[in-house]
């Protein structure tokens, strides 16, 4: 059996030919929080060296950063901007010196591209279709932090249809358990709300894993409060920033979010 001694969340490549051991290639950081690694299979390390795709969050964003052998960074794959995000796709194949990305966003529509290993250069796959004739640019993506009653800094994820006059109606989402982050995805079915001058905004609070193991082990057990309070200093936000007002403001959770 591999040895096991490597830390969960630490990207490791095999040193042996057998696979009967493992040496650690890179170790975490604080400032970067590692969540998964890939590495590449057989034959396309037999073409490209052994290289590892490590997936990262830093400031709360998803990103992927390329390894080589010694765990030196070959390049930073990182999302367009705000409302957006990047990550590792599906690879059905295994004898190609690419790796699948998958880039989309709370207003845009999942791209797929390979990645190719050696050069970097990005071929576009399959781009999700869209009925209604929108694009991107027809909606604004910011994210501000809103302070919590405790003053850490919680992110919040707003989405509006470019133009759109405030104060207007706005729905507030929020999840905030076992560790998961509420990465932008892409949600057709907020179209149809925003052009009807809805604001929607993402409350990133704690319980969730978008700041790392600390930002859950802040929401959790006997900190769980912490999630709530969070998600009231959200809606707050939105109301005395002149984005919405009390009777105008909808909250919605799922699950464990819906506490």
């Amino acid at each position: 059996m591999p040895c096991r001694a490597a830390e969960r969340k630490q990207a490791a490549a095999c040193s042996c030919v057998a696979g009967t051991c493992w040496a650690p290639v890179r170790s975490g950081r604080p400032a970067a929080v590692r969540t998964s690694a890939w590495p590449p299979p057989a034959a396309t390390r037999r073409r490209c060296g052994l290289l590892v795709v490590v997936t990262e969050r830093r400031g709360g964003r998803r990103r992927l950063r390329v390894l080589d052998r010694a765990g030196s960074t070959l390049r930073l794959l990182e999302s367009a901007g705000a409302g957006e995000s990047v990550a590792l796709g599906r690879d059905a194949e295994a004898d190609v010196p690419a790796f699948r990305v998958v880039r989309e966003g709370w207003v845009r529509p999942p791209i797929h591209l390979d990645h190719d290993l050696v050069t970097g250069e990005e071929t576009v796959v399959h781009v999700q279709a869209v009925m209604g004739g929108r694009l991107p640019d027809d909606y604004v993506c910011e994210v501000e932090t809103v302070a919590a009653d405790d003053g850490a800094g919680v992110p919040l994820s707003l989405v509006a249809r470019r133009g759109s006059s405030t104060p207007g109606p706005a729905l507030l989402y929020g999840y905030g358990a076992y560790e998961s982050a509420e990465d932008p995805v892409f949600w057709p079915e907020l179209a149809p709300l925003l052009d009807r001058g809805v604001t929607f905004a993402v409350a990133h609070v704690r319980g969730g894993g978008e700041r790392g193991r600390s930002w859950w082990l802040q929401g959790r057990l006997l900190n769980k409060r912490v999630t709530f309070t969070d998600f009231v200093a959200c809606a707050r936000h939105l109301v005395t920033t002149g984005r919405t007002e009390p009777a105008r403001l909808a909250a919605r959770g799922l699950s464990a979010g819906g506490c």
